[in-house]
């Protein structure tokens, strides 16, 4: 139910009290549901005056007279992006070097006279497609023929564009900020746009001397007078002293005021222009960002700095100001001094009744009476609230974060669950409820009690659950709220998000040394302390890497003043090392390729779900077909659907009859087609009108099943990729005369959790020159790959080669290395070395080659896996990679089955 909103008094019942027993609260309202809504969507409700009862009457007009009929102002529609001939109009709009202005308003002329001559209305062209496919459709049915039968067929899809372009309308009118693709949602989107109408219509406002004005051409004058009265300055004039002007501080560097000086680049605007919503709110002139996004190769250049746009008066720099001082009226007097002597030479003037006095509890209430009077400023109890963050906490921290609560029920509302699918609503979570309280949430950690609250709203919307009626939450929230990767749908809890946020926030403490809050809070917070405790001693962590390193490279445990863990040891010893410092040591993300933070893997680490295993259904969000589909799927594989065998489990047994179980679907083999996902949900839709509404079943059910697969695969707006594997012969081959050979490798021993690199040199003819495999701690193979590299590219180095070639398996470290803007701080120091060392050879390339052709260098990977010693040379090939090797010299092949990408 929709709340219809009032115009009057705010409150309808008054316990008719002194004002120190007074209780006032709104308690007669008027609700509608969205039916009743899209009937009357300029129904009203009026409080009017109370005069005898404790209650005001209420008064509802489903068709309220209008005395005032505005002109509807230009907005521009994103379905017009659809039609062909919508960018030709665009472009003779600009197509004359004229101003931006006079390029909008020949634009706005023109698009108008199309829009009403050559597009047209998309409800009457709704309202004439289904006029013509009922009476074809009556038509075959009297009269069947081939050419009734393909007119049927492009009406359908006539009328599938405009039934997009009807969705498209309301989503802009109800500014929605997300859309779901694949579900319609468009009876949605008109309510949440009669909502936001009704929400945003003003009937009635309150003057100076508390008089409600209803009439609305008094109301519009009442505006107009107030906007008038707010940009008519105070202030007179202003009185420059220039015998004060010596004593002035020059506040900005040369270097900053060339940074004000300079104009406003194309670049600039264009960044400026792309970080807006595409299609949020229009600007005065009708046109949205997206608008110029589209078309910003046409609009771009006529988009500058006016040089007569409008000047920048005082009222533009108005701006908070937060002055602290002793509570004695001696500072008072100063404060008032200081602030109009400023106000005397700036032209700007203290607004006194939006300034407040903050007293501590400590101060006496008469002397808080004597300096609310010299300054002439109200008092105020609390600091209220900064960008939405109360600025200081009461005793209930509960009650000091209510708000964000009230702000989520306020976006799921109940109304809504009703309309979306289950799909739709865990788009609207993640877009909306998720991001509201995420500002609170990096700044503050929430008491439990909201976090609770903001996860119970979140799981009832999400299944559908409203105040009136209680659905089963299938699935555990737990497993809702992990990444889809893990199992879950992608959603994230309160409590995790809170932690994470407020990780981010510790992060920034310790890599943003040169930041203002940074400083202020080390120096009054960690002068004498770390803010990360740990188990290393205090007196220990200036301790540098450089000390327990020996000459070789390698660590000297013994220097350490403390004993460290067997399993810590083996990580330390596979962290990579360069041979040159190339910068100081610096803090890093672990858990991230990039060394930097990363908000997923501090919100796994939040909910202890690092070490969770992958799920075997992520190839239900890869699948091409309709979100709810995919959603219906993913609860098929927790097996938590509507069957006997779910709700037994649970605790629900009066299906006793035609019930079945899920276990057919979670075990089936994942196909990688539309017709398997459709197939089953069409088949679950049928089973239930035959359990609950006792229909008979489909004979036509396959049939249908496999033309509504055939129609949504050939009308998804996507490329396929057909892919086929074919067999491809495999070798190793020999280098160029003249040039030498590394082929290099890194395994991990699954059993033991060690690594190991190897690889091995040979010539022209394919005659082993060097080969070497290293033991390496606890890596991840990325990092093994680029330790065997490193070792191989040294041996090069020292053998004095320089025309080499240089083969791995390991696709990713190949495009890494020829990438230059790569950067991965945790392999740093590999990476630096490794393309050092490349750049000293006078001819090197090095290529990606498959499992196949490098056995001999993964054969010597594992060896160092298992090995005892730290590194080992060999002058021959070992046996146990013999026969490899000899495969490799004698040219044969291996077989591979490859995929072929055919698009079509």
């Amino acid at each position: 139910m929709i709340d219809m909103g009032f115009s009057g008094p705010r409150y309808t019942w008054t316990n008719k009290r002194d004002i120190n027993d007074l209780i006032l609260e709104r308690i007669d309202r008027f609700f509608m549901n969205p039916s009743w809504c899209v009937l009357y969507p300029h129904a009203k409700v009026t409080h009017l005056p109370r005069c005898h009862s404790d209650h005001c009457p209420v008064l509802m007009e489903a068709f309220p007279i209008q005395t005032v009929k505005l002109t509807r102002p230009f907005r521009f529609q994103s379905f017009w992006l659809s039609d062909l001939s919508f960018p030709k109009i665009v472009t003779n709009a600009w197509s004359h070097n004229r101003r931006l202005g006079d390029s909008i308003d020949s634009f706005t002329r023109d698009v108008t006279s199309w829009n009403k001559n050559s597009f047209g209305n998309i409800h009457a062209k709704k309202r004439r497609v289904i006029a013509r496919l009922y009476g074809v459709q009556r038509s075959l049915s009297a009269r069947p023929s081939a050419s009734l039968i393909e007119l049927e067929n492009n009406l359908h899809r006539e009328l599938e564009i405009i039934l997009d372009q009807e969705r498209d309308l309301w989503a802009l009118k109800s500014r929605i900020n997300w859309m779901i693709q694949g579900d319609r949602n468009t009876f949605f989107y008109h309510i949440s746009a009669l909502a936001r109408r009704k929400r945003n219509h003003i009937a009635s406002v309150k003057n100076s001397v508390g008089e409600w004005i209803t009439d609305e051409r008094d109301v519009m004058e009442h505006f107009r007078s107030g906007f008038i009265s707010l940009y008519t300055t105070a202030q007179s004039k202003a009185v420059w002293c220039t015998n004060h002007t010596s004593t002035w501080q020059v506040q900005l560097s040369e270097e900053d005021n060339f940074k004000i000086a300079k104009g406003v680049s194309s670049a600039e605007i264009k960044e400026a222009l792309w970080s807006m919503k595409a299609f949020k709110a229009p600007g005065p002139d009708g046109l949205h960002a997206g608008f110029f996004q589209r078309f910003w190769l046409v609009v771009g250049d006529s988009v500058k700095t006016s040089k007569s746009g409008p000047a920048f008066s005082h009222l533009f720099f108005a701006d908070d100001l937060v002055l602290f001082a002793k509570a004695t009226p001696e500072n008072c007097y100063t404060i008032k001094g200081v602030l109009q002597e400023f106000c005397s030479k700036s032209g700007q003037v203290v607004s006194e009744a939006k300034s407040r006095i903050y007293f501590s509890p400590n101060v006496d209430p008469d002397l808080r009476d004597y300096l609310v009077n010299i300054l002439g400023f109200e008092s105020t109890p609390t600091l209220g609230k900064y960008l939405g963050f109360p600025l200081k906490h009461s005793r209930s921290r509960n009650h000091d974060f209510d708000f964000i609560l009230d702000r989520v029920k306020l976006k799921l509302a109940g109304w809504k669950a009703n309309l979306l699918s289950m799909a739709g609503r865990r788009i609207l979570i993640q877009a909306s409820s998720s991001a509201i309280p995420s500002y609170v949430m990096q700044n503050a950690y929430l008491p439990n009690k909201v976090l609770e609250g903001i996860d119970r709203v979140n799981r009832n919307f999400l299944w559908g659950s409203t105040e009136t009626e209680k659905k089963m939450h299938w699935v555990n929230w737990g497993k809702v709220t992990k990444p889809k990767d893990l199992g879950g749908l992608g959603l994230q809890s309160a409590k995790g998000r809170n932690t994470a946020l407020l990780a981010k926030l510790n992060w920034r403490f310790h890599t943003e040394d040169d930041a203002l809050w940074v400083r202020v809070l080390k120096k009054k917070y960690c002068t004498n302390r770390n803010a990360i405790h740990g188990p290393i001693p205090q007196a220990d962590l200036d301790l540098k890497v450089r000390d327990v390193l020996t000459p070789y490279g390698s660590w000297d445990w013994s220097i350490i003043p403390f004993e460290l863990p067997e399993n810590v040891k083996v990580e330390i010893q596979g962290t990579p090392m360069a041979i040159i410092a190339r910068g100081g040591d610096k803090l890093i993300w672990k858990l991230s390729k990039t060394s930097n933070f990363e908000m997923r893997s501090a919100y796994l680490l939040a909910t202890n779900s690092l070490e969770d295993p992958p799920f075997n259904g992520s190839w239900i969000w890869k699948a091409h077909t309709l979100p709810k589909i995919q959603v219906f799927v993913w609860k098929c594989m927790h097996d938590s659907i509507g069957v006997k065998s779910c709700l037994v489990r649970r605790g629900t047994e009066w299906l006793t009859t035609n019930g079945n179980n899920v276990q057919h679907h979670s075990q089936t083999r994942p196909p990688w087609n539309v017709l398997f996902l459709i197939a089953i949900w069409e088949i679950w839709k049928q089973r239930n009108n035959f359990v609950f509404k006792h229909r008979s079943s489909n004979p036509r059910l396959a049939k249908g099943i496999v033309a509504q697969a055939t129609e949504f695969y050939l009308c998804a707006d996507r490329v396929r990729s057909i892919s086929k594997k074919r067999i491809r012969n495999i070798r190793w081959e020999k280098p160029e005369v003249g040039w030498m050979k590394l082929n290099t490798d890194g395994a991990s021993n699954a059993v033991l959790g060690l690594a190991g690199g190897g690889g091995l040199i040979r010539d022209e003819a394919g005659r082993w020159v060097v080969g070497f495999s290293r033991k390496l701690g606890k890596v991840n193979s990325f990092l093994a790959e680029l330790w065997a590299l490193k070792d191989g590219l040294l041996l090069c180095q020292q053998m004095n080669m320089t025309a080499l070639i240089v083969e791995l398996d390991a696709k990713a470290v190949v495009e890494a290395l020829t990438n230059p803007s790569y950067s991965n701080t945790i392999v740093s120091g590999l990476f630096d070395d490794c393309r050092q060392i490349l750049s000293s050879f006078n001819q090197v390339r090095i290529q990606h080659i498959f499992r196949e052709a490098n056995m001999c260098a993964d054969q010597l990977a594992r060896l160092g896996s298992l090995q005892a010693s730290e590194f080992v040379l060999f002058s021959c090939p070992p046996l146990d990679i013999k026969d490899a090797f000899e495969a490799d010299s004698l040219g044969l092949y291996s077989n591979r089955r490859c995929l072929v990408f055919d698009c079509s």
